[in-house]
Protein backbone atom coordinates (compact mmCIF):
# COMPACT_ATOMS: atom_id res chain seq x y z
CA UNK A 1 0.00 0.00 0.00
CA UNK A 2 3.09 2.33 0.63
CA UNK A 3 3.85 2.11 -3.23
CA UNK A 4 0.54 3.12 -4.45
CA UNK A 5 0.94 6.03 -2.63
CA UNK A 6 3.92 7.40 -3.49
CA UNK A 7 3.24 6.63 -6.97
CA UNK A 8 0.14 8.66 -6.56
CA UNK A 9 2.17 11.93 -5.08
CA UNK A 10 4.38 11.42 -7.72
CA UNK A 11 1.84 11.87 -10.55
CA UNK A 12 0.13 14.98 -8.56
CA UNK A 13 3.88 17.14 -9.25
CA UNK A 14 2.94 16.62 -12.95
CA UNK A 15 2.32 19.85 -14.71
CA UNK A 16 2.48 19.85 -18.67
CA UNK A 17 4.67 18.89 -21.05
CA UNK A 18 5.20 20.15 -24.68
CA UNK A 19 5.76 18.89 -27.86
CA UNK A 20 7.32 20.85 -30.43
CA UNK A 21 7.01 20.35 -34.45
CA UNK A 22 9.64 18.62 -36.09
CA UNK A 23 12.60 20.12 -37.18
CA UNK A 24 12.08 20.20 -41.42
CA UNK A 25 14.04 20.81 -44.20
CA UNK A 26 13.57 23.43 -46.70
CA UNK A 27 15.64 22.57 -49.49
CA UNK A 28 13.51 20.70 -51.36
CA UNK A 29 11.02 23.62 -51.20
CA UNK A 30 13.54 26.31 -52.12
CA UNK A 31 15.34 23.98 -54.81
CA UNK A 32 11.81 23.54 -56.34
CA UNK A 33 11.20 27.68 -56.45
CA UNK A 34 14.50 28.23 -57.54
CA UNK A 35 14.40 25.56 -60.84
CA UNK A 36 11.15 26.90 -61.81
CA UNK A 37 12.26 30.37 -61.47
CA UNK A 38 15.48 29.84 -63.67
CA UNK A 39 13.48 28.18 -66.98
CA UNK A 40 12.73 30.98 -68.80
CA UNK A 41 16.14 33.25 -67.66
CA UNK A 42 18.37 29.46 -69.31
CA UNK A 43 15.71 29.94 -71.65
CA UNK A 44 14.17 26.66 -71.55
CA UNK A 45 10.56 27.95 -71.41
CA UNK A 46 9.52 27.70 -75.56
CA UNK A 47 7.46 25.12 -75.45
CA UNK A 48 3.96 25.57 -73.83
CA UNK A 49 4.89 22.44 -71.68
CA UNK A 50 7.75 23.72 -70.11
CA UNK A 51 6.31 26.69 -69.53
CA UNK A 52 3.69 25.03 -68.04
CA UNK A 53 6.28 22.59 -65.77
CA UNK A 54 7.87 25.36 -64.89
CA UNK A 55 5.40 27.05 -62.95
CA UNK A 56 4.24 23.98 -61.59
CA UNK A 57 7.66 23.25 -59.71
CA UNK A 58 7.14 26.88 -58.65
CA UNK A 59 3.89 26.24 -56.67
CA UNK A 60 5.14 22.69 -55.82
CA UNK A 61 8.21 24.24 -54.07
CA UNK A 62 5.78 27.13 -52.18
CA UNK A 63 3.24 24.64 -50.82
CA UNK A 64 6.75 22.61 -49.80
CA UNK A 65 7.96 25.86 -47.83
CA UNK A 66 4.39 26.86 -46.61
CA UNK A 67 4.06 22.89 -45.42
CA UNK A 68 7.52 23.04 -43.32
CA UNK A 69 6.81 26.08 -41.60
CA UNK A 70 3.41 24.97 -40.22
CA UNK A 71 5.09 22.06 -38.97
CA UNK A 72 7.99 24.01 -37.65
CA UNK A 73 6.15 26.50 -35.27
CA UNK A 74 3.11 23.86 -34.35
CA UNK A 75 3.25 22.63 -31.00
CA UNK A 76 1.48 20.79 -28.06
CA UNK A 77 0.95 21.07 -24.27
CA UNK A 78 -0.15 18.26 -22.55
CA UNK A 79 -1.48 19.00 -18.71
CA UNK A 80 -2.56 16.45 -16.07
CA UNK A 81 -6.05 18.00 -17.08
CA UNK A 82 -5.66 16.54 -20.26
CA UNK A 83 -4.62 13.10 -18.96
Amino acid sequence: MADVAQVATQSTDFKSIRFDGSARNFVPGIALVFAGAMAPAMGLTDVFFARALAWVFVLWGLFFIYVALIDVYEHWEVTDENL
